[in-house]
């Protein structure tokens, strides 16, 4: 695999936080078939995933293209992840230091070229959001 680029970074970034927390492989959680440790342990992880490296300034495509799935997926589980937040106050204190964690991972790395303004994210404006679909 190669070195991440700006777009993939947040990625990386993402998957080290959630695989550090969950005690799980890469590989559980990356690619079209992931792991077999029980699709409800996996898909929760893989969609926690998408919603920290949409926080930390990945697109849903650059997202979706390093896990091996389809942009929607990601739409979808940031989605996912945003509504168990507003239900389960635990969970989003669990995202909060998740992604406070990885924040300070990612102030950490160099500064990759190309890279846009990392105001937003530092602010903890997410780049990708979900649109609502009511009017």
């Amino acid at each position: 695999m190669s070195s991440p680029t700006w777009q993939t970074r947040p990625v990386h970034t993402a998957l080290a936080v959630v695989t550090a927390h969950y005690g799980m492989k890469r590989a559980d959680l990356v690619g079209r078939r992931p792991g077999k440790r029980g699709p409800r342990t996996i898909t929760g992880a893989r969609q926690l995933v998408m919603w920290l490296a949409c926080r930390l300034g990945a697109g849903f495509a650059h997202t979706a293209h390093y896990l091996g799935c389809d942009h929607t997926t990601v739409i979808h589980g940031v989605a996912k992840v945003d509504a168990k937040i507003a239900a389960s106050p635990e969970l989003g204190e669990l995202c909060d230091s998740l992604l406070a964690s990885a924040q300070a991972i990612s102030r950490k790395l160099p500064r990759l070229a190309g890279c846009p303004s990392e105001n937003a994210v530092a602010a903890g404006e997410p780049q990708c959001t979900v649109r609502s679909s009511a009017p």
